[in-house]
């Protein structure tokens, strides 16, 4: 079963510090009930969001989708499917 899968990460260790998985199939229909125009509501993370949820929305979708740093949390997210 694929999965989306979320990991953080520790900027100076790069040590995992949380991992969360989620059946794709439960992200798509999240995906799916996302209005269009939410997009809007996050500033310059709008395009970002727009992107991952048309990667979900696609079956051939598979890798690493997107990956954020913040350097003052420390911390770098990656949002891949499995």
């Amino acid at each position: 079963m694929r999965k989306l899968k979320i990991d953080t990460y520790s900027c100076d260790s790069g040590e995992l510090k949380d991992s969360l998985s989620i059946p794709l199939g439960l992200a798509k229909v999240v995906a799916n009930i996302i209005p269009q125009n939410i997009s809007s509501k996050f500033d310059e993370n709008g395009e970002q969001l727009e992107a991952l949820v048309n990667a979900l929305k696609d079956t051939k979708t598979k890798g690493t989708l997107l990956e954020v740093e913040d350097k003052a949390g420390n911390e770098r997210v990656v949002i891949s499917v499995v």
